[in-house]
Parts: structure tokens; C-alpha cells; sequence
């Protein structure tokens, strides 16, 4: 019987021994997520497999908090603007800091990248600082005080203001003439401008080709970027009231169409921009 009791009392010393270690590696909070104390002595939690130790579980964390994510997405608004290389989807908190590219936009200047709610300028992501999927914002101005009524033609942007010339037999000697729609960006629907022979049109004659880029600023003072889609070479005895040539030369929708001249009543070399960037 007395042999019994010393080696219960010698059990209990050597679990308080245990106690006190574990307390002082793992703290109170630890331990009794990991160690019960049954009447058997010390034990494991039930279902562990061997030893058990501290896990990146919801226990390892304060009350209320949640484990981070492993991967945030990361989007971007370019608001028309392009750039030459892939950008990321996606990064980790453990990536390096990732320098944003300067995209490009045809007649605009780049102005920054934002998260999307902020105004703050960024030009360095900084994973280790994200706590959610992020959007990127790329900010443009006009590279020039656009006027209205004014196109602007070329990589040079050639400024040629234009008139309303619906109904006229030539066009103007010193302007655009719009022969056809109203000259609005927004309104979903074509518009006609002529270049007199070629006159103000000298730089769509020697310049414009498929996928050339033009601006239209129209009366209001709203811009339009407009591509090359299409490019006829039509004999001056035909004009786009031929059957066919109508639609194909002013086809519906967001189109600005310039027509100019070669030689005195000779072709008409017309060229179809549709807007690109609305």
C-alpha cells in the first residue's frame, strides 16, 4: 500500500513537471488547445496522432482575426490605354514589390496608376501590405487643348476645324466639311467629313492607312478616338449614293469617315475610323 502511494506521488511530480514546461514554451492558451490532464495521468487530445504541436490553424491566431490569403488577384482598369507586356493576375504577401508599367493611349498623357477608390499616385504594388484582392486605375489628360468642331489628324495631330456642309456641291477650301451625320462622338451614329482635293485632307492623302488613329473633338467639346476600319478607292464618277457604297462607307454606329480627292475629279480615296475608344 505504501509502495502505491510513493509512485502515485512520484507520477504527480513528474506531471507537474511536464505542466510547468509546457507552460512556460507554450503558454496557458496553448496548452489547453494541445494537452488534457485525464485521471490516468497526462494525455493527448482525443483523435491526435502522435505528439501534438502548434499548427497556422484558428487557434494560432487572436480572437476575431482570420488567417491571411494565400493569393490576391490583382485587376486592372486601363481605361483604353495598352500595354507591351503581360501584367500580373495575381500575387502573395511574400512576393517582391511589383513596379507598375506607364501605358499608352493614343492622344492622351499617362497620369498614374490609383487603387480604385483612392487618389493617391502609385507607381510601386507592395504585396506585403495588400489584406484583399486589389483594382488598379491607370489616370489620363489630353496631350493638347483640343478645340471644338476640330479634327486632329496623323501622329502629329494635325488640327483641321470642320463646317457643316450638308447639301454643298464642293467642299470648303479651308476646312473640313461635314457632308453627312452631326459630328457627335456619343451618339452612336456616323458622320461624313470632306477634304477638298485634297487641301486640309493632304495629310489623310499621304499619312492614312488600315488601323491609322485620328481624334474628332466635336461641338461640344468631347473627344473621340477613331481607327482606320476600311479604305475605298472609288472612281470619281461614282459617289457613296451608288447602291452598296452607302452602307459600306458609312456603315451604322460610332464611325467618323473621311473622304478626300487625288487630281481634279479623278478618285476619291475614303477611309472608315471606327471609334475605339467608347
Amino acid at each position: 500500500m505504501l509502495e502505491r502511494m510513493k509512485k502515485g506521488k512520484d507520477t504527480l511530480r513528474k506531471a507537474a513537471r511536464v505542466i510547468s514546461i509546457a507552460l512556460m514554451v507554450f503558454g496557458a492558451s496553448a496548452l489547453a488547445g494541445y494537452w488534457t490532464l485525464g485521471a490516468g495521468g497526462l494525455g493527448k487530445p482525443a483523435g491526435s496522432v502522435g505528439a501534438a504541436s502548434p499548427s497556422a490553424s484558428a487557434s494560432s491566431f487572436p480572437p476575431g482575426a482570420a488567417p491571411a490569403q494565400d493569393s490576391y488577384a490583382i485587376d486592372y482598369d486601363l481605361d483604353y490605354g495598352e500595354v507591351g507586356e503581360a501584367l500580373p493576375a495575381s500575387c502573395t504577401r511574400a512576393d517582391a514589390p511589383i513596379v507598375l508599367p506607364e501605358p499608352v493611349r493614343f492622344a492622351y498623357a499617362f497620369d498614374g496608376w490609383t487603387r480604385k477608390g483612392s487618389e493617391e499616385r502609385i507607381a510601386v504594388l507592395n504585396p506585403s501590405m495588400l489584406e484583399a484582392d486589389v483594382e488598379l486605375v491607370a489616370h489620363w489628360r489630353p496631350v493638347a487643348d483640343f478645340q471644338p468642331a476640330t479634327l486632329y489628324l496623323g501622329c502629329g495631330l494635325q488640327a483641321v476645324p470642320y463646317v457643316y456642309s450638308i447639301g454643298s456641291e464642293t467642299a470648303p477650301m479651308d476646312a473640313a466639311g461635314v457632308w453627312l451625320g452631326e459630328g457627335n462622338v456619343d451618339d452612336g451614329a456616323p458622320t461624313y467629313y470632306i477634304g477638298h482635293n485634297p487641301g486640309v485632307f493632304t495629310v489623310v492623302e499621304e499619312t492614312f492607312q488600315m488601323g491609322t488613329r485620328f481624334v474628332v473633338c466635336d461641338d461640344d467639346g468631347n473627344l473621340g478616338v477613331y481607327e482606320v476600319v476600311d479604305r475605298e478607292v472609288i472612281p470619281y464618277e461614282n459617289t457613296i449614293w451608288t447602291e452598296g457604297l452607302d452602307d459600306l462607307v458609312m456603315p451604322q454606329g460610332e464611325y467618323a469617315t473621311l473622304q478626300t480627292c487625288r487630281g481634279d475629279r479623278l478618285l476619291m480615296d475614303i477611309y472608315v475610323g471606327k471609334r475605339i475608344d467608347g
